[in-house]
């Protein structure tokens, strides 16, 4: 398996194979894939599944993936990193990072790829079509505002794929009135994460229709962990991505996860990882400066390129 780095934070390509000529390969960055035209067969991670025309596709950074081609394919490629909207100056700015962070969150930890169908209902599926050839088109033109506008498109884009992922937990929502009730429980636990006093046994319980003394049997024996465990190894693993995709200092984190200061949260981390937050974000950061002293020759995947300024 080779990781392919991409130093580039933005860059989005249509090209129409006969054959997948590259080998599976884990790229460190995001990655979404529109089948405009084909069928076939998708590999990510060991996982084999069919593929045809008017499907979408999101990978993550460290996901491993190929394809095997049965009829020509037309494929609409979008790639970037967290770059792309690094920068913030204004508080409007960093508003959008920190929704942007979110939904990328809720795509790390939520996002199934062994389900097939990434957007669920039609109605998303234009929806995500259309957005999908505004930001082409924007690409495809750079004018003035380009960058600004392709980071709205690519919010509105994960914010669509955030809601299919983890659809709306209320109980009585039609779409999803057959969810398990233990899939609507912990859905209503990773909506409200920033939020501890949602996350109380009394809120939980209501939202469940159990009594605050059953919830929490019901929960474990469903789940393997207690309640309080799963909230916080939900918790942990949000601060695992904070370090690595934001420039949020490990105070902040602890602030916006409610950890009850700095302290609190490296010692649980450690715990947890056996490295402290610190040490975590430095391995990553030597790692990713190795990659680009490594790095030589130019991608074979050189599409439209956006630079940080």
């Amino acid at each position: 398996m080779i990781a392919q780095p991409n130093f580039y934070p933005f860059e989005i390509r249509t090209e129409e194979m006969a054959s997948w000529d590259l080998s599976a390969k884990v790229f460190n960055f995001f990655e979404i894939i529109q089948i405009l035209d084909g069928k076939g067969e998708r590999h990510f991670n060991d996982i084999k599944l069919p593929y045809q025309s008017g499907q979408t596709f999101i990978y993550t950074p460290q996901d491993c993936r190929s394809f095997t081609i049965v009829e020509p394919t037309r494929f609409l490629f979008i790639r970037f990193t967290d770059v792309l909207f690094a920068n913030c100056e204004s508080a409007d700015q960093r508003e959008r990072l920190s929704a942007w962070m979110k939904s990328l969150e809720y795509l790390f930890l939520n996002h199934n790829k062994a389900i097939n169908e990434l957007v669920r209902t039609s109605a998303d599926c234009n929806l995500v079509q259309g957005v999908m050839a505004a930001i082409a088109a924007e690409a495809s033109n750079p004018q003035l505002h380009s960058r600004s506008n392709i980071q709205h498109l690519l919010q509105v884009l994960l914010h669509i794929f955030a809601r299919n992922i983890l659809p709306d937990t209320n109980p009585l929502q039609p779409v999803f009135k057959d969810e398990p009730l233990i899939n609507r429980l912990t859905g209503y636990i990773r909506k409200h994460i920033y939020n501890a006093d949602q996350l109380r046994i009394e809120d939980l319980a209501t939202f469940a229709g159990l009594s605050k003394n059953y919830i929490g049997e019901y929960f474990s024996k469903r789940t393997g962990v207690s309640i309080r465990q799963y909230i916080l190894e939900y918790r942990l693993n949000l601060v695992k991505i904070k370090l690595q995709y934001s420039d949020l200092t490990v105070s902040e984190i602890a602030h916006e996860l409610d950890f009850s200061d700095e302290s609190h949260l490296s010692n649980l981390f450690k715990k947890y990882f056996l490295v402290s937050p610190t040490a975590f974000r430095k391995k990553l950061t030597e790692g990713q400066s190795q990659q680009i002293a490594n790095l030589s020759g130019k991608s074979k995947f050189s599409g439209l390129h956006l630079t940080a300024s």
